[in-house]
């Protein structure tokens, strides 16, 4: 990574001036298709089952006769999946000094992760049209926010264009 100036980001996140975010790119493995192609894969293969359209994306949106409970749940089992590299950087990440870390996942490996690190940290995620409600974050209390909802709040998850839409309204 030749064009990465790393004095100016360590500089910076000694002055407290980064936000760390997280994408999905964290989670594809060397030699795996993107992650949310492996999303899209894994969904698709439930699609007759879960009665939903799944786009090359990884979005999707349900037909009729969809039980989103049973869609959560498939989620759920999808971001389970060991993934020992992406716990690697995470670990890593986890000991810098970021005081705002915003991830791109709805899961909890990243939370988890954090508060193995750290003895203390804030959780939130996007909950449609709900105020974030947060103590001022720091060094030594972090918050780590799940921009996309979180798995075990279905209701609160950005999986099809209809969420994204909501999303953006509450946002």
């Amino acid at each position: 990574m030749p064009n990465i100036n790393w004095n100016f980001l360590l500089d910076n996140l000694e002055d407290r001036q980064c936000i760390l975010c997280v994408g999905p790119d964290i989670f594809t493995q060397s030699g795996m298709p993107r992650f949310e192609h492996q999303l899209a894969d894994f969904l698709r293969l439930h699609e007759k089952d879960l009665n939903i359209r799944v786009y090359d994306n990884g979005w999707f949106h349900y037909l009729p006769g969809h039980n989103k409970s049973s869609v959560w749940k498939k989620l759920d089992e999808f971001y389970k999946q060991v993934n020992p590299q992406a716990d690697t950087i995470l670990s890593k990440l986890a000991c810098l000094p970021f005081e705002v870390v915003i991830s791109f996942s709805p899961d909890y490996r990243l939370r988890d992760i954090f508060e193995s690190k750290r003895s203390d940290t804030q959780f939130k995620a996007f909950q449609k049209n709900v105020p974030c409600v947060a103590e001022k974050p720091s060094v030594v209390k972090p918050l780590i926010f799940n921009l996309l909802g979180e798995l075990k709040k279905g209701n609160s998850l950005v999986l099809t264009y209809n969420d994204f839409y909501a999303y953006l309204k509450s946002v």
